[in-house]
């Protein structure tokens, strides 16, 4: 979420109100922005081909059609619940009711229900407002303005070990389940920042400069370089809980005295070290280099031709390149005096391999960051790109024990099964080319799903033991086993293949309807995974066996 002012056109429109006039304002939308320009705005802002982004809308749009118009219920975190209502003439008899259902239907209808945390953030929003006249009858213009969110997003990769210029930096963003500022702390976040003389401070950003929303913790690194305008490097940063345990922490080198190179982005894409960036044959890409002392460069070369350089700075450089082939091109900067400083990497063809999302359970894997997850839980993987149908299991590097099988494929998408995660780092490497690097980090809920029970008092069964039904349409009902079951609803539960689920409290009882041959009902909490359930059909299953 970014920070925005909104301005919204009004005018005075009398009404006739309890026998007297009346004024009140009547918006005018002041501007329809096209679908278009909707793909290339969030296209920029995550840093994926427009494709990418058209492709994945195309897939959300058609996933809400087939939930929303089947009677179910969809969760859009961030935004809120798309839902089916009717009108229903009123009758004097339940038998009548019944009877003259479709007679009395007045209509049906798409609803929508806010997330109370957009409501939320819309109640903290301050507003200031300047009208023409004191008649309200002319047009005037509502200023909404909110300081909750940081300026900016940057697409520059961060790698450990090397100084980070905050240049181009607008803000750090941590995302998972329960990062908020009430269960972290008032003092969770721990920076260390360095002026061009290397001289580091400790700082642990608090008020507008440290905000949350919808389990992200966001540190305003431009709003901090206002107030502290000597700092010019990070050198690290520390995430802890309430308790002072360490959620993330990240360690950047020093500042070395030549030119040096901390991070690179090609065609507005994050390049991490050893990454392997797409491009088009006859056509140049635009390499951004940033970094420290790159004014004193008198070399910049990516692979053996020399950068045609555009903007430059001390902290960035800004040119372009022309791959004459694929392969490797280390980018390295050098002065009359010294040695280059060098960071690996290469070009492949348009269609080589490629990774523009990843998701575990629907939930976002971004690249170089860390994702939240329950020790010993599976998760469905999907994965969005080119050239993923070369892909096998030995690409992914994992976590030691766990493991992954993949299930569909094709040269833009892989659906894949995780199993047994642990924390630990998640990668995707091509002839030793890392092309997706995630970390893997253990929460503990207190809510937990241990295992189920086939019926009320029998065993208890393992969650990645297939619960069994015998054709499509049939359904289930299973006893969860766990700690703090009460606390879950049927809001907690998502079905892939599996609808009508429904979860009663009081009772741990969750029920279901398998669609197809297999299919999955994931359990979660403030977006971590607790467990998954798999449900199959067996023509010879005999329920009562």
């Amino acid at each position: 979420m970014k920070k925005g002012k909104v301005k919204v056109d009004y005018s005075g429109r009398h009404i006739g109100f309890d026998n007297d006039e009346k004024l009140v304002g009547q918006p005018v939308r002041y501007s329809t922005i096209d679908y278009p320009d909707v793909i290339a705005y969030a296209a920029k802002a995550a840093g994926v081909p427009e494709s990418t982004i058209a492709m994945a809308n195309e897939a959300l749009f058609d996933a809400m059609d087939y939930f929303v118009l089947n009677g179910h219920s969809v969760q859009i975190p961030n935004l809120g619940t798309f839902f089916i209502s009717v009108r229903v003439k009123s009758t004097a008899t339940e038998a009548e009711f019944t009877a003259n259902f479709a007679k009395n239907l007045r209509g049906v209808h798409i609803r929508f229900r806010p997330d109370p945390e957009l409501k939320a953030m819309v109640a903290k929003t301050s507003i200031e407002t300047s009208v023409d006249d004191d008649g309200y009858i002319s047009e005037g213009i509502i200023s909404v303005t909110s300081a909750l969110f940081g300026q900016g997003s940057t697409l520059v990769p961060m790698n450990p070990g090397r100084a980070y210029a905050l240049d181009r930096l607008t803000r750090l963003v941590f995302n998972g389940t329960r990062l908020t500022k009430d269960y972290l702390g008032a003092t969770p976040l721990l920076v260390v920042v360095m002026d061009d003389a290397g001289v580091e401070t400790s700082v642990r950003p608090a008020g507008t400069l440290l905000s949350d929303s919808y389990n992200t913790l966001t540190f305003n690194i431009k709003e901090f370089k206002k107030m502290n305008r000597d700092a010019k490097y990070i050198k690290s940063f520390t995430l802890t809980d309430a308790d002072g345990n360490v959620i993330v922490e990240r360690s950047f080198g020093g500042i070395p005295a030549a030119p040096y190179i901390s991070a690179v982005v090609v065609d507005n894409n994050p390049a991490p070290i050893g990454a392997t960036m797409p491009y088009t044959e006859g056509e140049a890409v635009t390499v951004k280099i940033f970094g420290c002392h790159l004014s004193e460069a008198t070399e910049i070369k990516v692979g053996t031709i020399e950068l045609v350089r555009g903007i430059a700075s001390d902290t960035q450089v800004v040119g372009t390149f022309m791959p004459p082939a694929s392969g490797n091109y280390p980018v390295s900067v050098k002065s009359a005096t010294s040695e280059a400083s060098v960071y690996n990497l290469s070009f492949g063809e348009e269609a080589g391999v490629s990774v523009a999302s990843v998701t575990a359970n629907g939930d976002a894997l971004v690249n170089g960051g860390a994702t939240n997850i329950t020790d010993g839980s599976n998760y469905l993987i999907a994965i969005a790109g080119q050239g993923l149908d070369t892909l096998t299991a030995d690409n992914f590097e994992l976590p030691a024990g766990s493991s992954i099988s993949i299930t569909s494929q094709s040269a833009t998408q892989i659906n894949a099964s995780l199993q047994n995660a642990h924390a630990g780092d998640f990668k995707i490497k091509v002839d030793g080319v890392q092309i997706f690097a995630a970390v893997l980090v253990v929460v503990q809920p207190s809510v937990s799903v241990t295992g189920y029970k086939l019926t009320e008092n029998g065993a208890t069964q393992q969650m990645n033991v297939a619960i069994q039904v015998d054709e499509v349409g049939s359904t289930f009902t299973v006893w969860l086993v766990g700690q703090e079951l009460d606390d879950l609803t049927t809001e907690n539960f998502t079905g892939t293949n599996v609808a009508d689920i429904n979860y009663t409290p009081a009772t741990g009882v969750l029920t279901g309807k398998a669609m197809t041959a297999s299919g999955t009902v994931r359990i979660a909490v403030e977006n971590t995974t607790i467990g998954t359930l798999n449900v199959t059909i067996e023509d010879d299953y005999d329920p009562n066996a």
